[in-house]
């Protein structure tokens, strides 16, 4: 009987400390703050159309707008910011099991790996944003059960990929490092309130919960072309040549366009500024050239880049001098209408913005006088070696890029 008792005793402790242990693990079950809209059993979460995927980038992604985030004690309003399923290819640096709501919470960032500390005054770094994978078994939260979650397949879809990836997760609240593995993962953008979590976005953005998660992704190729490869630019001008992308073997991502040379005073537009996903279109690329650009050859390298994939292509780009109609040049003396005699100094002057080679000086259609270099020539005409009366002086002026100004022609009377 006292065996029997003892045993009795026994049997009612462990009943007792089973029953304690069920009544902890359920209170620590789940969140509270919009716990529903974390999960998928708001009102709204079964209108979300989850075959309709997009692409982002890490930093397209962490400078959304920040919308006005619904009042403390409204748990189930889900925005319209927060309908959308994105693709994000990035990093996992390190995640922990939350042992608060029994979270798996994943750290994400670019490829720099630079990630916001925790810390309830600490700055976003820029580079970072928080995923989250919640337990299919606490959907309910600290509220008790709320329905059945519209997303439940893909958290439990997520779990399994991160547990099956990663063996011997330390759950007791400690981050588990992982690497910096390349992945990419899809989910719900989820807003956020700022509470110190450690890896958190500017923006406040989440990826809440993930639906898919695959570790190495095979990224893609992309292939970037110019047509034509080779433009000439005169000072001051502007030429265009196409850039063309194609994606292939799997990249699915917008590809954003960029350009740089080492020529001063040199400006690139692209039209549009970025191919759409999946990644194959085209783009105006405009070049214009400031007026003290330096004249000779250099490479212009155009760079397309998403989804984690990028690729550059060269563009030969000669600067010229500024076209130009033409110099111009004019008679300075003897003035149109004018008589002379004897000794008569002829002069001419001429200008262009490329710069005058030549200025030669006729008279009568006949070249009397040429000069290299100069702005400006005189000629010594001995009008006694002519007959008297009208006779005609114009000048013509040259400029480095071939272009020939001629004078209006002064007539003049020969009186000797």
């Amino acid at each position: 009987m006292k065996s029997n008792a003892k045993w009795t005793g026994l049997s009612l402790l462990c009943l007792a400390f089973s029953t304690l242990s069920s009544t902890t693990l359920q209170a620590q079950c789940g969140g509270t703050e919009r716990w529903a809209v974390k999960v998928g059993t708001d009102p709204k979460a079964g209108t979300i159309d989850l075959s309709a995927r997009t692409p982002i980038s890490v930093q397209d992604l962490i400078t959304l707008p920040k919308p006005k985030l619904p009042p403390t004690n409204d748990n189930s309003t889900r925005l319209d910011v927060e309908t959308h399923v994105y693709v994000v290819q990035a990093r996992l640096v390190q995640f922990k099991f939350e042992t608060n709501d029994n979270d798996f919470h994943l750290v994400m960032t670019d490829d720099t790996l630079n990630f916001s500390p925790g810390g309830p005054h600490t700055t976003p770094s820029g580079h970072s944003f928080v995923a989250e994978i919640p337990d299919p078994n606490c959907i309910g939260g600290a509220h008790g059960p709320s329905g059945q979650s519209a997303f439940i397949s893909g958290i439990q879809n997520a779990r399994q990929e991160l547990q099956a990836r990663f063996q011997n997760i330390d759950t007791s609240g400690n981050f588990n490092d992982a690497g910096g593995i390349p992945v990419q993962i899809v989910g719900i953008g989820f807003f956020d309130r700022p509470h110190g979590q450690t890896g958190r976005s500017p923006n406040n953005i989440e990826i809440h919960p993930i639906l898919d998660i695959i570790f190495n992704p095979t990224q893609g190729n992309l292939t970037l072309t110019a047509s034509p490869a080779t433009l000439t630019v005169p000072q001051g001008g502007t030429a265009s040549t196409t850039i063309s992308t194609v994606a292939a073997g799997g990249l699915n991502s917008d590809i954003g366009l960029s350009a740089s040379t080492p020529l001063t005073g040199a400006t690139f537009t692209f039209s549009p500024t970025s191919i759409a996903a999946p990644g194959s279109g085209s783009s105006t690329l405009s070049i214009t050239v400031g007026p003290a650009t330096p004249l000779g050859n250099s490479t212009l390298t155009v760079s397309g880049s998403g989804g984690g994939v990028s690729q550059n292509t060269n563009i030969s780009l000669t600067v010229t001098p500024p076209i130009s109609t033409g110099p111009t040049t004019s008679v300075s003396a003897p003035l149109d209408g004018s008589s002379v005699t004897g000794l008569v100094n002829v002069t001419a002057s001429g200008s262009d913005a490329v710069g005058v080679v030549r200025l030669e000086i006729y008279i009568d259609g006949a070249l009397k006088a040429c000069n290299f270099g100069a702005t400006s020539i005189s000629y010594p005409w001995n009008t006694t070696t002519v007959a008297n009366g009208a006779h005609t002086v114009l000048s013509k002026a040259y400029n480095a890029a071939g272009g020939v100004g001629t004078s209006s022609t002064s007539t003049v009377t020969v009186a000797n």
